[in-house]
């Protein structure tokens, strides 16, 4: 068995439709995202891929439609019928009260959720995992180093959801920390 892992970031189901709907009914960005996690599922049966990661923004809305939230579950269905899956939100991924939206995935088989900041060992490997931190709870900063205090000097590798600060964006949106 490998102790590779896939890693999967910012799905975004439920972005608009301007390209229209499959047969089917379902968005067809959407119903891209389902044939790609088809995709992604056979390249780990095939390459006896150890886990997946899914790092953020599962849900384009801070109020996904039952809908979308089928369309995620399916997709971490097929993924964890072949290997365990690691969910860590992003900041798409909590309601507007602060409340994340994966419950309707913890009766998943085989899917493992992080609502706090974590070390965890996941397929053979440590993992320091760090969701998107919501306003009132612990700062990213300051999960980040309790998490390097806790494991200094150790290999690990570090999975969160976070903005770079200075990045700009392919539409010029450019990310800037809060005014002084």
């Amino acid at each position: 068995m490998s102790k590779s892992l896939v890693f999967i970031s910012d799905l975004h189901i439920g972005t608009s439709s301007e390209l229209g709907f499959s047969e089917s009914g379902v968005n067809i960005r959407d119903q891209d995202k389902i044939d790609r996690a088809r995709l992604v599922s056979d390249y780990c049966k095939e390459n006896k891929i150890f886990g997946v990661v899914i790092s953020g923004d599962i849900y384009e809305s801070a109020n996904p439609k039952t809908s979308h939230r089928k369309i995620a579950a399916k997709i971490i269905r097929l993924l964890s019928k072949v290997c365990p899956v690691l969910i860590i939100p992003g900041n798409h991924d909590y309601g507007r009260d602060g409340c994340s939206l994966t419950e309707g995935l913890y009766d998943i088989d085989n899917v493992k959720i992080i609502l706090e900041p974590e070390i965890i060992e996941f397929s053979g490997r440590d993992l320091i995992c760090i969701p998107h931190m919501i306003k009132g709870k612990i700062g990213f900063e300051k999960a980040f180093k309790e998490m390097e205090k806790a494991y200094a000097g150790k290999n690990a590798i570090l999975l969160c959801h976070v903005s770079a600060l200075g990045a700009v964006s392919s539409t010029g949106f450019e990310m800037r920390g809060a005014e002084e």
